[in-house]
């Protein structure tokens, strides 16, 4: 009967231990909204660099996950560097954008990007 109770006792740990996983799970979920930040990449290797790394620093302060947009018939972009320097972003790639709320520089000298509440393009 003993070894009975302590099988009941583990069992009962293992399953409280993984609902409490699970409800933290959802209610961080809930709480702290997973955020996405875009950018749609054209021009040169000097621009493309430009807005690579300003996303990216966005994407460090204020966001959980960051996508990378092209699109090749708004921005007569020749080459793309998806083979050579920026391979190891191929996966973080798409040609739809399904982003609404959108960041527009407007000027071409240094200012921070505000916070956004929910998800954001950048258009650089």
């Amino acid at each position: 009967m003993h070894l009975v109770q302590n099988f009941i006792l583990v069992d009962f740990y293992n399953n409280f231990q993984y609902l409490f996983t699970y409800l933290y799970k959802v209610l961080k979920y809930i709480i702290y909204k997973i955020k996405k930040v875009g950018i749609y990449l054209h021009s040169g290797l000097g621009n493309q660099m430009f807005m690579l790394f300003n996303m990216l620093s966005y994407y460090i302060d204020n966001c959980d996950d960051y996508i990378i947009y092209y699109n090749t018939t708004e921005f007569k972009t020749e080459i793309y560097y998806w083979d050579t320097m920026f391979s190891n972003l191929k996966d973080k790639i798409s040609d739809t954008c399904d982003i609404l709320n959108k960041y527009d520089a407007n000027e071409f000298h240094y200012n921070k990007i505000s916070e956004y509440d929910n998800d954001v393009v950048l258009h650089l």
